[in-house]
């Protein structure tokens, strides 16, 4: 057995994912950071690579997608294109890559959640083998998790209840791995392999630093357990645990968040939890604050979210208790931390929330949504701003 080992060269770094607006992200980070260079984008499926790879090539970006609804001819003449430069990016699910050696891959991008850390590793890894600086971005959305989720419990594929479970234990310790803020990427990846590391050894290499190392000591602690015991006394009183499945008693996690932030929707009212004692508790924080605390209490096992398919076979997802709620209420449980950032002095790239998807498209030399056929300004537009930095919290 070969032991895990960290690659220096490779600069790790967790993205949100917003929606339409993360395929123009991607497609202007192509055309100006990575416009000479090879790569990856790994997606979901394979309408999701067919699309990422005609937006891409409509934009003027040498790409094609790759999935194993191609033939065999179809797929050696795409790996043969990349291999020699012919093509700079590949669009595809997580059958590329294997055994194919090109050096100088300097991007990996997961367009979608993997499905496990050991996936991750082994996809980000096919970045770099030159030794060169290289960049493994990972769009984050908690959305992704229901949409691997439900595949696994009601695809045409699933297992045994144990294979399901496995698969739904790597889904979790995948969504663990993006939900934090704090701690070290490397250190996190290999210490889930049972190797240690030393976050310092990634601090001292600037060009490659993680995300969560780049703002490391911008951050104080927040001590958020009595919120996180009324969220659980709220649902227990209204949602019950995952036994409980009756429409009832079943509340999105939206709603939750709703009755957090003191909303007063219809839905709210009528179903009287403008009244409970959860309501507005959580007014002095963002909306995206709070639903990162109903995440990482998912998480941790203090809530739970169970799937039920609809008539239309659309699949709903409804919280309820966890298994380790009665260990929080009891006070035996550790408290549930987050961090403030103490400094608003950051800087932000594209991810900045207050910068428009049109603005982006219009910095990438792209119009037009994707849908609509983009086509590259000549010469592309130029793009310079400065937002303030809104106070988030991190874990």
């Amino acid at each position: 057995m070969t032991a895990v080992t960290t690659r220096p060269n490779l600069k790790y770094e967790i993205l949100e994912k917003k929606g339409a607006r993360t395929i123009v992200e991607i497609t202007a980070l192509l055309k100006t950071r990575f416009a000479r260079d090879s790569g990856i984008v790994y997606c979901f499926s394979r309408k999701e690579c067919d699309q990422t790879a005609q937006t891409l090539r409509l934009n003027q970006i040498k790409a094609d997608a790759y999935h194993a609804g191609l033939s065999d001819s179809q797929r050696t003449d795409i790996q043969t294109k990349w291999i020699t430069d012919k093509i700079k990016v590949v669009c595809a699910t997580i059958a590329f890559g294997m055994g194919i050696d090109k050096p100088d891959v300097r991007f990996v991008i997961h367009y979608s959640l993997p499905k496990s850390i050991e996936g991750f590793y082994q996809e980000a890894g096919r970045a770099g083998r030159d030794g060169e600086k290289a960049q493994c971005l990972l769009y984050y959305s908690y959305k992704d998790m229901h949409r691997i989720r439900s595949l696994i419990e009601f695809g045409n594929d699933k297992g045994s209840p144990e294979a399901i479970k496995t698969h739904i234990d790597n889904l979790w310790r995948i969504v663990s791995f993006c939900e934090n803020k704090t701690e070290c990427r490397r250190t996190m990846l290999l210490n889930y392999f049972g190797e240690k590391f030393d976050r310092s050894q990634c601090r001292s290499r600037p060009g490659t630093t993680c995300d969560n190392c780049s703002i490391q000591g911008e951050y104080k602690s927040v001590d958020m357990t009595a919120l996180s015991k009324e969220v659980v006394k709220f649902i227990g009183e209204k949602c019950g645990n995952s036994s409980n499945s009756s429409w009832a008693t079943n509340f999105t996690a939206n709603h939750v968040i709703d009755v957090c932030k003191g909303s007063e929707n219809q839905k709210i009212k009528s179903t009287g939890h403008n009244s409970s004692n959860l309501h507005g508790q959580a007014k002095q924080f963002s909306r995206s604050d709070v639903e990162r605390l109903i995440r990482k209490m998912t998480v941790e096992g203090y809530l739970d979210e169970i799937h039920v398919p609809s008539r239309d076979g659309i699949v709903h997802a409804y919280i309820k208790t966890g298994p380790l709620a009665p260990q929080l209420m009891s006070g035996n449980a550790k408290p549930v931390p987050v961090a403030d950032r103490a400094s608003a002095q950051l800087q932000f790239l594209v991810r900045t929330p207050e910068v428009s998807a049109a603005a982006l498209a219009r910095a990438a030399g792209m119009v037009g949504p994707p849908s609509q056929g983009a086509v590259p300004l000549d010469p592309p537009a130029r793009l310079r701003f400065c937002v303030p930095t809104p106070v988030v919290l991190a874990w």
